[in-house]
């Protein structure tokens, strides 16, 4: 019954009328959870049981396949500012004719509908529909009708064997001469292989591409590729453009080793802009992953990618001196205004104006042994003119900002504080419990960390707290409030079917003799448990679930469907009937919660109940009580139309009693503050992003905690007994 953060966002961001138009392939998933890491939005959280997570990832794919990306900045493509949309009323070729010649060679395409999605410059993307569904796509270059990518992928042609070498490189031949007339005798035939993609297409096709020759003369990266699938079609064309051809020859100078004929393995809309993906990317690297902002004017990512085996770091001094190089190479006169900021498992630069630091626009630079730059990417591409920046002079003091923490600053528990690791698994070997002071408890303090858990505004001096980890909202509501209450003497238990269906019938009183059953096992991410799930579901697809620990058999889990579409239960009836509810379930050690987060309820979709949903940390006198991580303990929902709790979940990574110390003599906030500062003193820097991690209309002026270099990235935690900072090991 777990959904990370990820997911929960992307069920928030999904619409009722888009989600019934779902159909999902299981083996989609991974390629969501990809995606969603880069995807660092905040919201309100929506609570989604287990049962609706397969409908909540092909949501998100069907999303991206009508948007034409995944976006992270909040942002479509159609939406982008740019100086070639203002040229809209130039563009002649419309979606229709430029779509002729595809339909003309390939009659599967008969009575698909046309609609224009994603628009980056004078290259518009066009969802090729069946009544409403997605079927595929196209994109083309508005001013002179030329396809850029093409791809329909029939489910049912994944499966099966592809036609040979020859078949299909006649069956590309033809369709090239068809689609491009006289332009397609400009191009030979350079090589043909079987692709198989399990990552972001989940399929095999038959690759066949083609290279630009002028004069007997290869032009370098001018590339086409045709797919055939395994029913003799055409399930993938594209091209690189001019812009791409450019940028390509550009990384040579610093990347000598990259392919000049490589083949074209994928090409979509990113973003704002285009990612493709280059195969036979030279001798030891199978494929380069090429994405970037506008019409290729910025580079965005470049990352190499080996079949076997896993590339090792350079040296340090290599590693800097060949990614400056790179900079150099990438940016030019730009390049100096980034500065050196650590290195982890890749060399990170920041960006400075006027002396100060300016978050979100950061460059990675990772290096392998063999001094070759293997991965690059670059943060922040929005645009910013530099008369937005505002002077540095009109932020408060930092005594001012001072007294902002001392009275935001927490306590907070921590049962499972690592204090010794085993060098060579990783592995913590042995914890203590520690009593922390934190500004912010839905997140861990990191010394320079890559996101902010909370900042000081700079010219009101007032703090702002983004959403925690798995979207936890604590810190910004600033509603501590702890229920206090007798725990049941031992667990509930569980472990049979016929266990199961009493549970269900005693707990909420239905009968699920009749539905379809099903029974597995997970593993629990935060804590490698395993769990058996009791599964049934009735006509209409509802899931009624007892999820229990496989071991031992305590109830972990319950859920059942939300009765009716109202919402007329307030949140003071909805909260006494889940304490009601945690109270049977809840650990026998546990005899105090605190509220961690509150999801309002809303209308149902096919990937969220949009019931009530209350949130539990553990507490003990009134300060949260955490694992490891920030996290939930418990998970309560409530039917809105009804009234009654109809959803458990045990988030705790383990049962274990943990003796915690008390917090009768902790030191005061101010001198809990001055020991944060010494750690991590405060840097007036410019933000791109708020709290939300939306980029801002214009930047804004910030204080944010600082570490010093050799802190960079590592976990620090204030004593609030001893008043010493302590590291994680």
């Amino acid at each position: 019954m777990d959904v990370d953060k990820e997911l929960r966002e992307a069920v928030h961001a999904t619409s009722r009328e888009v989600a019934e138009q779902v159909s999902f392939s299981a083996a989609l998933e991974e390629r969501i959870r990809k995606e969603m890491k880069r995807q660092t939005k905040s919201r309100r959280k929506t609570v989604v049981m287990s049962g609706t997570i397969a409908a909540c990832l092909a949501t998100a794919v069907w999303i991206g396949q009508q948007q034409g990306m995944f976006t992270m900045e909040g942002t479509r493509a159609s939406q982008t500012p740019s100086s070639e949309q203002t040229n809209e009323e130039k563009a002649n070729v419309s979606a229709k004719e430029a779509f002729a010649p595809l339909l003309s060679t390939l009659p599967e395409l008969a009575g698909l509908r046309l609609e224009e999605r994603g628009r980056v410059g004078d290259i518009k993307q066009v969802a090729l529909l069946k009544g409403d569904r997605y079927e595929g796509e196209f994109a083309y270059n508005t001013t002179t009708g030329q396809i850029q990518w093409y791809r329909y992928e029939k489910e049912e042609a994944r499966e099966g064997d592809l036609p040979d070498l020859e078949s299909a490189m006649q069956k590309a031949i033809a369709f090239l001469a068809s689609v491009l007339g006289e332009e397609s005798k400009q191009y030979a035939h350079i090589s043909s292989h079987k692709l198989t993609d399990e990552g972001m297409r989940n399929g095999t096709w038959m690759n066949v591409t083609f290279q630009k020759e002028q004069e007997g003369a290869r032009i370098p990266f001018d590339i086409i590729s045709v797919q055939i699938d395994s029913k003799g079609q055409v399930a993938f064309f594209g091209r690189t453009n001019k812009e791409e051809q450019e940028l390509l020859g550009k990384l040579t100078k610093s990347l000598p080793e990259l392919n000049p004929s490589p083949t074209l393995d994928n090409k979509s809309m990113y973003y704002d802009g285009f990612e493709i993906m280059l195969g036979n990317a030279d001798d030891d690297w199978s494929q380069a992953l090429i994405s970037v902002s506008g019409k290729a004017e910025d580079l965005r990512t470049y990352r190499l990618t080996q079949e076997v085996g896993i590339w090792k770091e350079a040296p340090e001094a290599l590693a800097k001196i060949t990614a400056n190089n790179f900079l150099q190479d990438m940016l030019g006169a730009d390049s100096k205004n980034y500065r050196y900021s650590y290195k982890n498992d890749s060399i990170e630069y920041q960006r400075y104006y006027n002396e100060l630091p300016v978050m979100n626009d950061t460059i990675r630079i990772s290096v392998n042994q063999a001094g070759r730059i293997v991965y690059y990417s670059k943060e922040a591409m929005k645009k910013y003119e530099l008369a937005s920046f505002p002077d540095g002079k009109t932020a408060v003091s930092v005594e001012k900002a001072k007294k902002e923490m001392e009275a935001n600053i927490k306590l907070n528990y921590l049962q499972h504080f690592p204090v010794n690791r085993d060098r060579a698994s990783g592995k913590v070997t042995q914890t203590k419990p520690l009593l922390e002071y934190t500004m912010s408890v839905s997140t861990p303090q990191l010394g320079q960390p890559s996101s902010l858990g909370w900042y000081i505004e700079g010219t009101s001096g007032k703090i702002a707290y983004s959403t925690g980890n798995n979207g936890l909202d604590y810190d910004r509501r600033k509603e501590q409030q702890a229920y206090a209450f007798q725990p049941p003497e031992s667990y509930v238990i569980v472990t049979s079917k016929e266990e199961a269906k009493k549970l269900l019938q005693k707990e909420f009183g239905v009968s699920v003799e009749s539905f379809k059953y099903a029974e597995y096992d997970n593993r629990a991410p935060q804590s490698n448990q395993v769990r058996k799930n009791y599964v049934w579901t009735d006509n209409s697809e509802k899931r009624y679930e007892v999820e229990t620990d496989k071991q031992s058999g305590r109830v972990m889990g319950l859920a059942m469907p939300r009765q009716g579409s109202q919402v007329t239960i307030k949140r003071a009836e909805a909260e006494e009937a889940a304490l009601e509810m945690l109270v049977k379930y809840i650990d026998p050690a546990v005899k105090e919660v605190q509220l961690a987060e509150v999801v309002e309820p809303g209308a149902a979709t096919p990937v969220a109940s949009g019931n009530w949903g209350f949130e539990f940390f553990m507490s003990k006198d009134g300060i949260p009580v955490l694992d490891k991580q920030p996290n939930e303990a418990y998970i309560v929902t409530v039917d809105p139309a009804t009234g009654k709790a109809n959803g458990f979940e045990n988030r705790r990574e383990t049962d274990a009693h943990v003796e915690l110390p008390g917090a009768t003599s902790v030191i005061s906030k101010e001198q809990a503050v001055e020991q944060y500062l010494r750690a991590m003193p405060l840097q007036l820097v410019y933000l791109l992003k708020n709290e939300d991690n939306e980029w801002l209309d214009r930047p804004i002026l910030a204080y944010i905690p600082w570490s010093h270099d050799e802190n960079a990235g590592k976990h620090l935690h204030i004593d609030a007994l001893t008043g010493e900072i302590v590291k994680e090991p």
